[in-house]
């Protein structure tokens, strides 16, 4: 499963629990790391294999370069809007919940996007409307984030 490569060192984790991709980034990452992200997304949202719903959480994160916005933004268009039906987003950033929220009203996409302070709150929005939600899902992210970067508000 080429989405369940870890790249730690760069401060982004990603996998799958059941039905659900989910991403974590810590801090800043490298572009090397970011494009590993990328193809990881891709990957998981394959036709033959694809979850129906996204969990990331961004704690304390840098805000991603404008070639990043860019590379997301054409990802979510061509490959990730007609598989994906939600994303839940969690950010201990006033900053990040800001520019989320405001996009989402400049913005249609093609699935539900809510972003939440804490992962309890988005794992219950994520279990409101999709069925195939775990509850292994914090703790599969617990067990691949190191306890030095997980972000822990409201848990």
């Amino acid at each position: 499963m080429p989405y369940a490569v870890e790249v730690s060192e760069a401060g982004i984790w990603f996998g799958r629990e059941g039905d659900v991709f989910w991403a974590y980034v810590h801090g800043d990452f490298t572009d090397e790391a970011f494009a590993g992200y990328l193809a990881a997304l891709q990957a998981a949202f394959a036709p033959t294999d694809r979850p129906s719903a996204m969990f990331t959480v961004a704690h304390s994160p840098r805000m991603p370069s404008a070639s990043h916005r860019k590379a997301l933004a054409e990802l979510a268009e061509s490959e990730l809007g007609p598989r994906l039906q939600r994303h839940a987003i969690v950010s201990n950033s006033a900053i990040a919940q800001g520019v989320v929220t405001a996009l989402s009203w400049l913005s249609r996409k093609p699935y539900e996007e809510k972003i939440f302070r804490t992962p309890t709150d988005a794992i219950a929005w994520l279990r409101e409307r999709h069925p195939h939600v775990g509850e292994g899902l914090w703790s599969d992210i617990s067990a691949r984030v190191p306890a030095s970067s997980r972000f822990e508000g409201g848990r």
